[in-house]
């Protein structure tokens, strides 16, 4: 998501340069500051939850910083509604909103509906547990499709599964049941036990099991290639002989750290690397 964070600065001095901090990083810097006028950073995060804030430094070497603010960018939206609203999928069917029974979303019985939307462009929600359509997620199992009582899904007691689908190359669902979602997250809906279970939404008079998701970007690990010693090599030489361990990687970020293994047991870490 693409975010404006806008900001004031006052100072009896020349205005060196402000950045703008997120999850204590720098992740813009501006040297063009104009004091007591609005001043804009327009940067692109990721999903996630942010604290942020903004530190300028004058020029006499002089550095404030505002107080730390909270940011949440959610990748997904959910609702219960009688009907779901244009850009929202239909996930599953309730006969009210608290204390209910459930059905799947290709029956027709019930009024409610949970309706979920992807906030990313290009990645869509659907209701189809096959992963053949990208990554699926059983919500909540029910013992029949319609009229159903509901378990969480790491209780094996009913078989039908209830699915949330996203079909997407650069973004992944991750999905938990939890007392209370995290700013990031959102809940789709709300059990009162873990099996044999009434369904509520999240809003108003929730039960206590809360499922919480949510997606974001799908962001690689860290590329390796090892360079010598070569694969079976054989070295002659006594207990003093040192071998060097040559290697090289690749990232988007930078790389914090990276450790050498030997037979399984953790011999030594470099914090100081330089990617390809």
């Amino acid at each position: 998501a693409t975010i404006e964070f806008n900001y004031t600065v006052d100072d009896d001095n020349n205005i060196a340069n402000c950045s703008l901090i997120a999850n204590s990083s720098v992740v813009s810097t501006s040297t063009s500051i104009t004091k007591q006028v609005n001043q804009t950073f327009t940067q692109t995060l990721s999903q996630g939850g942010f604290n942020w804030t903004v530190n300028c430094t004058d020029s006499g070497s002089n550095t404030g910083t505002a107080p730390k603010r909270k940011l949440a960018i959610r990748g997904m939206d959910c609702e219960v509604a009688s009907s779901c609203q244009a850009g929202y999928y239909d996930l599953l069917h309730m006969n009210d909103t608290t204390n209910a029974h459930a059905e799947l979303p290709n029956r027709s019985i019930f009024g409610y509906k949970v309706c979920c939307k992807s906030n990313i462009a290009g990645a869509a929600l659907t209701a189809n547990c096959s992963s053949a359509f990208g990554s699926s997620w059983t919500m909540l199992h029910l013992y029949q499709e319609i009229n159903s009582h509901v378990e969480i899904n790491n209780r094996s007691i009913y078989n039908i599964s209830a699915c949330m689908n996203l079909n997407s190359t650069g973004y992944i669902m991750s999905c938990n049941y939890k007392t209370s979602c995290a700013s990031a997250e959102t809940c789709v809906a709300a059990v009162n036990q873990e099996t044999n279970s009434h369904i509520s939404s999240c809003s108003g008079d929730a039960y206590g099991i809360k499922l919480c998701c949510q997606i974001e970007q799908d962001t690689p690990p860290p590329t390796l290639n090892l360079i010598s010693p070569v694969n079976g090599s054989t070295w002659d030489g006594d207990a003093t002989q040192t071998v060097t361990f040559t290697y090289n990687v690749s990232d988007a970020n930078n790389i914090v750290n990276c450790s050498l293994f030997i037979n399984n047991e953790f011999d030594q870490v470099n914090t100081t690397i330089t990617k390809d």
